[in-house]
């Protein structure tokens, strides 16, 4: 194995002194010498061609190999473009493969042969497009992995488009996905139907759409996500109709309930009938009247911010076809497109079969759509660095929210963390049924003397040990979970909200 070895560093440097060898030889002749390029080398009987960004072509080109790819030395002074559909490409030197260019003379070296016998090709963004992607008798662009692409196709089939799973719009649960179809009308994919627009075109000085679903209610709150546009209607109580035209959000009349006496936070949704920390469950939340809402973060693979209670995907996914999952799967092993492959509502029941895990981007547009204040739970597992926290901070701000969150977690890290960047943020420290030490009390009575909005948030069991050192250092404090009616009418006046998974405190009190 080390002889291998040996022999591999050998011919590496080989090949390093012929390259330079060769760079000497073109620079004693007076030739210059651009840059170095790895990209695909395209030949035909005569000459050796190679292209490089923005793709155009150089003559007389030469070449070596090193481990770790194939890089070229262009020595063309001119860079024309060419327009050539029947050169030949090699990236190995023993493969070659029909190549295509465009009208520009610019390269598409990404291809796919497909079993029709038709060629698909990338354009500059590197999708494949292809004339005989066909289903249900139209035709749709493809991924270079074969998918239809959710937001770039050829023809819509019967005013629908499809997802990047191949999906049809419209028929998957809880899939916000803002869609275009027929007669250039626009379609948000939802529980509740579509939202049609018949003003597409309007945009506000912002670059903001104004959109109208087909009862002339206003579609408006816009964000960007991986699939595309994603736009939520703005409810029923905002009374803008059609004819409002160009209306800014800082106008729409947001009808927003009196703080009650007692505050209920609706605890990961209403998840008595949806599954927990879903869109179906805010919705019931908001259904039933809720006004603010518990939600938890934890992060994937990749970064990508998603609502999930526990650091394991087990107790609220199933395998897409149902089926309970095997081992413990951490949701920061999964990449976000590994963790759209489970299913995260049939465990709620069969007709909650293909939902997907919610996004905080998306969960935080509702929340802006809706008029809802969220209490965002930072797991620990996950959320655990200034960075991380910084892009929370970050897309909280995209929606125009930062003064109407609350950011709660058992983690002191993450909430200095937040305390790093925002002064005025709202603050809930989370603790089990163990008691705070004196100091810990005295610590965030002196941040609220420094205009910190901190509050302790314990279990309801351990309350009324907690009262009198919340109360001498001025510390809010708040109670989770309470499903209880009974312990709701004997709450101590000094307790401010409670999580609830299914009450409303002021009904029960009376307020």
């Amino acid at each position: 194995m080390a002889k291998k070895r040996r022999r591999r560093r050998l011919r590496k440097w080989v090949k390093m002194v012929m390259a330079l060898s060769i760079v000497a030889l073109f620079a004693a002749a007076g030739l210059t010498i651009w840059t170095i390029y790895a990209q695909s080398v395209v030949e035909d009987t005569e000459y050796r061609y190679v292209y490089e960004k923005p793709l155009v072509r150089v003559d007389e080109a030469i070449r070596y190999d090193m481990e770790g790819g194939i890089f070229y030395r262009t020595v063309d002074e001119e860079r024309v473009p060419v327009i050539d559909q029947s050169l030949v490409v090699s990236e190995d030197g023993e493969t070659f493969h029909e190549i295509r260019t465009d009208e520009s003379g610019r390269l598409i070296t990404g291809w796919h042969e497909g079993g029709d016998g038709k060629y698909y090709y990338t354009k500059d963004h590197g999708w494949l497009i292809t004339e005989s992607g066909e289903i249900e008798g139209k035709y749709y662009a493809l991924s270079n992995t074969g998918r239809v692409l959710d937001h770039e196709w050829v023809e819509e089939a019967d005013g629908y488009c499809w997802y990047e799973d191949g999906v049809k719009a419209g028929l998957e649960e809880d899939t916000l996905l803002y869609i275009e179809g027929e007669k250039g009308f626009y379609y948000l994919s939802a529980e509740n139907g579509f939202a049609r627009s018949e003003s597409c075109e309007e945009f506000l000085s912002d670059g903001r759409k104004l959109l109208y679903d087909e009862n002339g209610r206003l579609v408006d709150i816009r964000i960007i996500t991986e699939n595309g546009l994603v736009y939520f209607p703005v409810p029923e109580s905002h009374e803008v109709s059609a004819e409002t035209k160009q209306i800014p959000l800082s106008e729409l009349v947001m009808e927003t309930p009196a703080e009650e006496t007692i505050s209920s936070v609706n605890h990961r949704g209403y998840h008595v009938y949806a599954p927990e920390n879903s869109l179906s469950a805010y919705m019931a939340s908001y259904d039933e009247g809720y006004n603010k809402v518990e939600c938890d973060i934890q992060f994937t693979a990749d970064g990508i911010p998603v609502l999930l209670h526990n650091g394991t995907i087990n107790a609220v996914a199933r395998n897409s076809d149902g089926s309970a999952l095997g081992s413990m799967i951490p949701i920061d092993s999964l990449t976000f497109e590994q963790v759209l492959g489970y299913d995260f509502g049939i465990v709620a029941g069969e007709s909650y079969r293909g939902l997907k895990i919610t996004r905080l981007d998306v969960f935080l547009a509702w929340c802006r759509a809706y008029g809802i204040h969220p209490y965002l739970e930072m797991k620990g597992e996950t959320v655990d660095t200034q960075e991380e926290v910084d892009l929370l901070i970050a897309m909280v701000d995209s929606y125009g929210m930062r003064d109407n969150v609350t950011w709660i977690s058992f983690s002191a890290d993450a909430l200095q963390f937040v305390m790093n960047r925002d002064a005025n943020a709202r603050i809930g420290y989370l603790i089990g049924n163990s008691t705070p030490s004196k100091s810990f009390f005295a610590q965030l009575g002196q941040l609220r003397a420094q205009g910190q909005d901190v509050f302790l948030d314990a279990p309801f069991t351990s309350a009324d040990k907690l009262i009198g050192s919340c109360e001498e250092n001025g510390v809010p404090l708040e109670v989770w979970t309470v499903n209880s009616d009974a312990y709701v009418r004997t709450l101590n006046p000094y307790i401010s909200a409670i999580t609830t998974d299914y009450l409303h405190a002021d009904d029960i009190l009376g307020y």
